[in-house]
């Protein structure tokens, strides 16, 4: 029997429409069929938002198959995996691991159906116990690999085992917890019994929810917190308002906490340092929080720095707006592992600035990590090339409105700004461009984001002496090729290889000569001429299909994700190309 709870339907769906329409305009997802759109939709609110910067949505959505899964991911120190072998070359770098594993299904039925929802989780049983009706699918057999992977390296979780974390969508009336639990808690104990993860959450998500949390991307995070214990800082010029003082970790746990129960990664994006994991300092934090000198925290610790873009003090209440935590992430990441412990009567101390002054803010960041030990790598973030970047990007967009993007230096930079996110660059896409069509590295493109770090760290990208015209060249043949595959006009089956498209375009665009990233004058001018290219359409299709080719040619007709991530498909692809470029009249650019 389906049981079905319907008090609002039509009005239900109506919900999600405009917010729908909104998001798949922003996101050039106009073609997609009204199921699709969904399903995108309520991945990018759920936890896409928070999880899948700078990587492509769609590699993690199982397409229209009869798994009864739409979407999957395993987030391994919170970066997004679907691929093996980039998970195991990430793990065996790596000391200790945190692992969730994300599943999603998100029905356009406008009630809920306790079938459909038991038949999901039927599925993922089905996926763990390694059922061939769905591990034999393409992307189940990766993800399996995946999963298999994870637990075979059991012994670098660096605490509890992995979390299982499905949320279950539909366009309707999110029915009463009571009804829940009563028809899904036994399926979910289930998954418990199998003794594969900490903790297994399911989450049914309405159109109300989805409503909200799509509320919640669009704009400033905003928190309040009790912090009566609290002195004001006399005034200093650049700085609104702050404050310094003591907060119970339960209020910390707050300032890092999404909607959806998660570890709020985007407000850590001014820090420099991501979580070091289970060092030796983070679990000598972790001793203290639970041992019998608890109280004695806020002298051992360094505490939490906040900066905010303004500030409302109700009492003993702050609100805090547009806020990032720019030192303090080992602190607060340890916090938020400890969720579940008593720390009411833990005291942690905390600084709260308030200053819409983006120097003074990059200033604090760098002041407050520089008195830890923090690489001067890990302060790339704030160097005077991201502000020289973040300048050139403007100055495009001012001289030509079909070359406006938009490059995000700082977290949320434009929230609230009507701003199509397909021409908003961050940071980890600018790298991954960049290493693809100046640095001959498309292959390390390809695979996880974190994969490039290490050419930041020897100053290869984001280099002091670099111009910064070749990054914005970059990104831009990125957003010119992504609006091509959204149109039609280049083949969607060359998307796995994009990044070594573009690094082909580059050879073909400019034939012989070499790309330029020194030298004030010939960057110009290669940037230009480059950039002329690409806003002639039929001319740069013409060029980007002529690549595709090439590497169709290379791959023996079947271009991969996993090809894309080789070398050799590279260097056949550049061996036939230098033949194409030569077989060609000579260029004048």
């Amino acid at each position: 029997m389906i049981l079905k709870i319907q008090p609002i339907v039509t009005e239900a769906a109506l919900l999600l429409n405009g917010p729908i329409k909104s998001y798949c305009s922003a996101n050039g997802l106009e073609s997609l069929p009204a199921h699709q759109k969904f399903e995108h939709f309520s991945v990018h609110v759920t936890h896409g938002n928070e999880y899948f910067e700078g990587v492509d949505q769609s590699d993690f959505m199982a397409g229209d198959g009869t798994v009864g899964i739409d979407s999957a991911a395993v987030l391994i120190n919170s970066i997004p995996f679907i691929d093996p072998e980039d998970a195991e070359e990430y793990i065996r770098s790596q000391r200790q691991i945190n692992v969730t594993f994300i599943f999603l299904q998100a029905k356009t039925s406008s009630s809920f159906s306790r079938d459909t929802a038991l038949g999901f989780i039927d599925s993922i049983k089905g996926f763990i116990e390694g059922r061939k009706s769905i591990t034999s699918d393409p992307f189940w057999s990766k993800l399996r690999a995946l999963f298999d992977s994870v637990f075979e390296n059991s012994a670098k979780f660096a605490g509890p085992l992995p979390e299982l974390r499905l949320f279950f969508a539909f366009d309707g009336k999110k029915p009463e917890q009571a009804v829940i639990t009563e028809s899904m808690g036994s399926h979910v104990s289930d998954l418990e019994e199998k003794n594969l993860f900490s903790e297994v959450d399911l989450q049914i998500v309405g159109s109300v929810e989805l409503l909200g949390l799509y509320r919640a991307t669009l704009n400033s995070v905003q928190k309040t917190i009790n912090f009566q214990r609290r002195v004001p800082i006399p005034s200093i010029s650049g700085i609104d308002q702050s404050f310094i003082g003591v907060v119970a970790a339960s209020e910390i746990l707050k300032l890092v906490t999404s909607d959806t129960g998660t570890l709020r990664k985007s407000i850590f994006f001014d820090n420099v340092r991501d979580f070091q994991q289970w060092n030796s300092v983070n679990r000598e934090i972790r001793d203290t929080l639970h041992g019998d000198q608890a109280d004695l925290f806020p002298v051992l610790n360094n505490g939490v720095t906040v900066v905010a873009k303004s500030a409302q003090v109700v009492g003993d209440d702050v609100i805090l707006d547009n806020y990032q935590v720019v030192n303090g992430c080992q602190t607060c990441s340890v916090i938020f592992d400890s969720r579940d412990q008593d720390l009411e009567g833990v005291l942690v101390p905390l600084r709260i600035i308030v200053t819409n002054n983006g120097t003074t803010s990059v200033m604090i960041t760098r002041a407050t990590n520089s008195q830890t030990e923090v690489s001067r790598q890990d302060l790339l973030a704030s160097t005077e090339f991201q502000k020289r970047l973040e300048s050139v990007y403007e100055s495009y967009s001012e001289t030509d409105s079909r070359l406006r993007l938009y490059y995000e230096r700082r977290s949320g930079q434009f929230l609230n700004e009507g701003i199509e996110q397909t021409r908003i660059i961050s940071k980890t896409t600018q790298m991954r461009c960049f290493a693809a069509t100046y640095l001959e590295l498309p292959h390390i493109s390809s695979r996880y984001p974190g994969a490039l770090i290490e050419y930041s760290d020897k100053q290869e990208i984001f280099n002091e002496d670099h111009e910064v015209q070749p990054y914005f060249v970059a990104a831009f043949c990125w957003y010119k090729l992504d609006v091509w595959f959204r149109s039609g006009r280049i083949s969607l089956d060359l998307k796995p290889a994009r990044f070594l498209m573009m690094n082909l375009f580059m050879k073909l665009a400019i034939g012989n000569e070499s790309v330029q990233v020194v030298g004030k004058r010939n960057v110009e001018k290669q940037a230009k001429n480059i950039l002329n290219i690409l806003l002639e359409d039929d001319k740069a299709v013409e060029i980007f299909n002529r690549a595709g080719a090439i590497i169709e040619q290379a791959a023996e007709g079947n271009v991969t994700r996993d090809k894309a991530k080789r070398e050799k498909l590279v260097v056949d692809s550049l061996n036939l190309c230098r033949d194409t470029i030569s077989s060609l009249p000579e260029r004048t650019l």
